[in-house]
């Protein structure tokens, strides 16, 4: 099944933020989808990280699939145009969804994305100190 929606999340030596944003993608409802994580040169336990996560076992009927890149060479400063770029020619759904790593996407934001009309579609982000998301317990968003 080709996912409707392709989410690109870009990341570098940012795992526990990542794992809470990729905790509450994959309890969204919505249309199929699939997740790209490109990794910018950043520290090599992030697919550890994504892989252990999948093995959870979650029970996320939507998800098609996730897909994890790493850009080289490693660099001190984060390319997010390149590591967007890197992703976008793996994504394969209808519609791309921009997902930063320190981004926890509420209940309905994949659903809303997919019953948007407009050629481009920007949501609203509240911002949340940084202090405070990397508070937050990574099993706080239940895989379910």
């Amino acid at each position: 099944m080709t996912p409707i929606l392709s989410v690109l999340v870009p990341t570098c030596n940012d795992d526990h933020r990542l794992e809470i944003t990729l905790r509450a993608l994959m309890v969204q409802d919505g249309p199929p989808f699939e997740i790209v994580v490109v990794n910018d040169g950043g520290r090599r336990s992030t697919e550890a990280l994504v892989q252990k996560i999948l093995d959870e076992g979650f029970a996320c009927s939507h998800l098609n699939g996730v897909q994890y890149f790493y850009l080289e060479p490693t660099t001190i400063t984060f390319r997010a145009a390149a590591t967007r770029n890197l992703g976008i020619k793996h994504c394969q759904g209808e519609r791309l969804v921009f997902c930063d790593c320190d981004t926890v996407p509420a209940p309905g934001f994949l659903d809303a994305h997919a019953q948007g009309h407009q050629e481009l579609l920007v949501g609203l982000r509240r911002r949340v100190a940084q202090w405070a998301v990397e508070a937050v317990d990574p099993s706080y968003v239940p895989l379910e």
